[in-house]
């Protein structure tokens, strides 16, 4: 990178471990009996499920509100914000769906995380090797 203390490393260094994080904390509310056959002591496991998705919701909250942030403080050009609008929609409707009691098949939603973030990230990428 060249420089490692400017804030828009931070932040995109945030953007990934949140929402790794949030991830992981919403893929162990789904898979409680493999966590205590392991001996797990994740948040699904001492808090419950439901209060687990509740947090891995806020997480995924704040990766939106960091990734707006690149935005809105001018660290990126605005021209990124394509990708980083494209993923905050997905993270934003993946987390909803997570959360949601009513949701079936919630693997689904864990996957569309993995690849609406990874294809956002391909994305940014590709744009910045055309437009930089």
């Amino acid at each position: 990178m060249g420089r490692p203390y400017e804030p828009v490393v931070w932040v995109f260094g945030m953007i990934a471990m949140l929402s790794n994080l949030g991830e992981e904390i919403a893929a162990d509310a789904l898979d409680m009996e493999g966590d205590q056959a392991a001996g797990s002591r994740s948040l699904a496991i001492l808090f419950g499920p439901v209060k687990a998705l509740r947090i891995s919701t806020v997480i995924f909250g704040a990766v939106v509100l960091l990734s707006l942030a690149l935005l809105l403080f001018g660290w990126i050009s605005p021209i990124y914000s394509i990708p980083l609008l494209l993923m905050d929609a997905i993270i934003l409707y993946a987390a909803i769906k997570l959360a949601a009691h009513r949701t079936r098949n919630r693997r689904f939603h864990i996957r569309l995380l993995y690849t609406g973030a990874s294809i956002a990230m391909l994305l940014f990428l590709v744009m910045r090797f055309l437009f930089e």
